[in-house]
């Protein structure tokens, strides 16, 4: 089945009630500017605001899902991760905490999200940033001691190999002296799961927002094992 995917603008003037926000950015010298499909097409007003205000905004290019410069999505947020080392703080325009979440987990820089239809800008705390991390470390270190392992492959479109190579996981786990068992399925839920007794841990190679559900037994993502030696 084809799927057509169309573009939903919000026009909700994001750069009106930043204005009076814009003080919040003020000790930064660059910030790292991210949104959703709905907002991504102010950003050029939203840089223009900044940049009036002697702070340089910066957005990155998506190596993932995302497609468009400053884009992110629950399951990509390649983009503002690529100016990381370039910027201050990051600043969000959207509503909710879904998508900055998945960035949060993966940057210590101060982060900021203003929703423009309530005109009102917050920095995520580092009580929020400090649990996510702990959850993260967690995760992994129970990872590290299991034997027998499970990569779960999703065979949903786009989300085969979405991490990276399958098969490059594969080798590096059994490096380091893991057995390691491929299992292929469109949907990955803990219930599925708890019928492979013998597996003592899981490889997510699907979206990375997988995290945010429980399992019971530990499950990590593929990028963090192919890029564990650049943590």
């Amino acid at each position: 089945m084809k799927v057509l995917f169309v573009e939903a603008k919000a026009y909700k003037d994001a750069v009106a009630g930043l204005e009076g926000n814009v003080s919040r950015l003020k000790e930064f010298k660059a910030v790292g500017l991210i949104t959703t499909t709905q907002f991504v097409h102010q950003l050029a007003a939203v840089k223009e605001l900044l940049t009036k205000h002697g702070i340089t905004p910066i957005t990155g290019k998506p190596k993932g899902s995302a497609v468009l410069e400053g884009q992110v999505l629950g399951c990509d947020v390649s983009s503002a991760l690529s100016i990381e080392s370039d910027v201050d703080a990051f600043l969000y325009i959207g509503t909710g905490n879904f998508h900055p979440f998945g960035l949060l987990a993966n940057t210590k820089k101060p982060f900021f999200v203003y929703d423009p239809f309530t005109e009102r800008i917050t920095q995520l705390s580092e009580e929020e940033k400090l649990k996510l991390w702990k959850r993260k470390i967690q995760r992994l270190a129970n990872f590290k001691d299991a034997k027998t392992v499970g990569i779960l492959v999703s065979s949903k479109p786009g989300q085969h190999s979405f991490q990276g190579p399958i098969d490059i996981v594969k080798e590096k786990l059994e490096k380091q002296g893991k057995k390691v068992y491929l299992f292929v399925g469109d949907l990955i839920t803990d219930t599925e799961l708890r019928n492979f007794s013998h597996i003592q841990a899981w490889v997510n190679t699907a979206c990375p927002r997988l995290m945010d559900d429980d399992f019971e037994k530990p499950i990590v993502n593929a990028a963090d094992i192919l890029y564990e030696d650049k943590a």
